[in-house]
């Protein structure tokens, strides 16, 4: 109860779109971290707050038929971030995020997706990844695990049990 993690920063984003499917983008950012004297240990200056510039690209490649519940196509996510450019707060970061969905009969589909989220260097306490929150596993929406390093693996087979509907109110 008694700790607050303060976020304060900026991230500037440049992207390109290349055709319909294709995506890149530069990040460059700045975030300024403090925590609780009584809980400076946990930042990696000692100090209670940390400051971290970071700077990184993304790649998607996307032919999914539906953003929110694709039943054919694929998603190909792909990222670098560096973040920290000093001796004691250096550290990077990567990830892929590969999906397919093949559609099967009765419009049933099968969805694939593997997904690894990659680091080097010293990982601050702030810094580490989850299973859990954002990114959960079927059945176990209460669980959580964190790390330096994630990989998820995932098979699903969907099939509707009503049709997708569409309203105009207009």
């Amino acid at each position: 109860d008694r700790f607050d993690e303060t976020h304060h920063g900026i991230d500037v984003i440049f992207g390109r779109r290349w055709g319909y499917h294709t995506y890149l983008a530069l990040n460059t950012g700045y975030l300024q971290l403090s925590v609780p004297d009584e809980f400076k240990a946990v930042t990696i200056s000692g100090s209670g707050t940390d400051r971290l510039p970071s700077l990184g690209f993304a790649f998607r490649y996307d032919t999914r038929d539906l953003y929110q519940y694709p039943r054919s196509g694929m998603r190909f996510d792909a990222y670098l971030a560096q973040t920290g450019f000093s001796e004691s707060l250096n550290f990077v970061r990567y990830g892929i995020d590969a999906r397919v969905y093949q559609p099967l009969l009765a419009g049933a589909s099968l969805a694939l997706r593997s997904a690894f989220d990659l680091s080097q260097g010293q990982i601050p306490v702030y810094g580490k990844t989850f299973i859990g929150y954002s990114e959960r596993v079927r059945g176990y929406f209460n669980t959580r695990r964190e790390g330096d390093n994630r990989a998820i693996l995932e098979a699903e087979l969907r099939f509707p049990i009503l049709p997708i509907r569409y309203f105009d109110l207009g």
